[in-house]
């Protein structure tokens, strides 16, 4: 049982990913979370896209190409 009302369970609860792959290893960084444990925004890739940074300077990494995926949907800010 929960004392959380009906009405809670009536909508579904989002799920937000971020994928990195590296060229350079052929690795990838998955970064997941739903919305109830950071909110959906900018401010989270952003430090996503940050951690990962700091992680690749850790091992002597200087520079960083970035290119992002044409998704549908996708905010298109710079």
């Amino acid at each position: 049982m929960s004392n959380v009302g009906n009405s809670y369970y009536l909508r579904k609860l989002k799920l937000q990913k971020l994928t990195i792959h590296d060229y350079m290893t052929q690795g990838a960084h998955c970064y997941c979370w739903t919305e109830d444990q950071m909110a959906t925004g900018p401010r989270e890739i952003g430090t996503c896209v940050y951690l990962w940074l700091l992680s690749q300077a850790e091992y002597g990494s200087k520079t960083a190409l970035m290119y992002r995926a044409s998704c549908g949907g996708q905010n298109r800010n710079r």
